[in-house]
This record gives structure tokens, C-alpha cells and sequence, in this order.
């Protein structure tokens, strides 16, 4: 197994991102609509994030 893992919560990603899981992280952050009250980053879908808030319209 190649010690690849999907990226399910922000919250939860490790730093060092190779591979398939660098191209799930781009994909999860690309036009984000949400970010995180606890850990302050930012997503696409509330799934993604444990603490989710809705960004504002620009």
C-alpha cells in the first residue's frame, strides 16, 4: 500500500503532500465557498472541513 491517503478533512492533512494526494488537495481547495472556524483553512465543500462556515459572495 502506498501510504497515500485520501484527503477527507482539512483539518486532518498532514504537510508533506506527493502525488495523488497533492492533486485531491488542489481539487478540494480550488474556488473555495467554505474555510474552518477551528483550523482556518479553506474548501470547496463543507465535507471537507470539521468546523465549516460559509464564505461570502465577493
Amino acid at each position: 500500500m502506498g501510504g497515500e491517503k485520501k484527503v477527507h478533512t482539512m483539518c486532518g492533512l498532514g504537510k508533506d503532500l506527493k502525488g495523488k494526494a497533492l492533486a485531491e488537495f488542489v481539487e478540494v481547495v480550488r474556488k473555495p465557498r467554505f474555510y474552518c472556524e477551528r483550523c482556518h483553512r479553506v474548501a470547496r465543500r463543507k465535507k471537507n472541513l470539521c468546523q465549516p462556515v460559509r464564505l461570502p459572495k465577493p
